[in-house]
């Protein structure tokens, strides 16, 4: 878009981007730098994001305000029959024997320093690479093994 001015031309890159050029210069031509970050305003730049982790300290929760005191109240004072949940399906044992792990689930890895005797080590890089996976998957099969008996 090009708005007139009495002594200059405004030129609307893009939503975010505008140019003063007085009567009589040349309009610039966007440069690949320019087109580059426009492409990013718009689709957004997925290399940068970056997660946020928060953590809550349970024993240390922030007081609540008035207001949330006064809409816990109102909860607290409603009985349980007043709440509407035909519109949830009863959870049977035939659907817990169906349930799946969310297929995307990908638990998040931490580096630590194990000592393991010799032979195992060379038992373990005997089968090729991925030796530290196959750590995991050991541990991982231990570890369900002795939830599941609990």
């Amino acid at each position: 878009m090009i708005m007139l001015f009495h002594d200059a031309v405004t030129i609307a890159l893009d939503g975010a981007h505008q140019k003063m050029v007085p009567f009589g210069q040349k309009v610039p031509k966007l440069c690949a730098s320019f087109r580059h970050e426009r492409l990013h305003a718009k689709r957004g730049n997925a290399m940068t994001t970056k997660t946020a982790k928060h953590q809550i300290d349970l024993a240390n929760l922030p007081r609540l305000t008035a207001k949330q005191k006064a809409e816990v109240a109102a909860l607290l004072e409603r009985p349980d029959s007043e709440i509407d949940t035909s519109d949830i399906p009863p959870l049977t044992d035939a659907f817990w024997k169906n349930a799946v792990r969310n297929p995307l689930y990908k638990p998040t890895k931490t580096s630590t320093t194990v000592r393991v005797d010799s032979d195992v080590l060379v038992w373990l890089k005997s089968k090729g690479r991925g030796y530290q996976t196959r750590i995991n998957e050991i541990l991982r099969k231990a570890m369900l093994k002795e939830i599941t008996k609990a």
